[in-house]
């Protein structure tokens, strides 16, 4: 018996450290899911494919990065619109000057 005792191999199964961190961040994922994540994909995955002609996820999604980023920089296309705006009132004036 004493023989076996020696052959005997108690190793234990371990994990990187890396892939434990990775079970425990899915594990606070999973947790961390509500009532709104659920309805988001709903929406996405179900109701606008049904009710929406033509859906594109990925058209739809391009479309909300464009709207997101320009109600960020709203107030810097705005100052821009208006030089615009300007600059083409002051042409318009020269072309008028010219006119008269």
């Amino acid at each position: 018996m004493k023989d076996e005792d020696k052959r005997a191999s108690h190793h234990e199964e371990m994990l990187h450290p890396n892939q434990e961190d990775a079970d425990e961040e899915e594990e606070e994922n999973e947790e961390e899911k509500g009532c709104s994540h659920y309805f988001n994909v709903l929406d996405k995955q179900v109701l606008k494919p049904l009710l929406i002609y033509k859906y594109n996820y990925l058209q739809m999604h391009q479309q909300d990065d464009l709207l997101e980023h320009i109600k960020e920089n709203k107030d810097a296309l705005l100052n821009t619109y208006i030089n615009l705006k300007k600059e083409e009132g002051d042409q318009a004036m020269d072309i008028n000057e010219r006119i008269t």
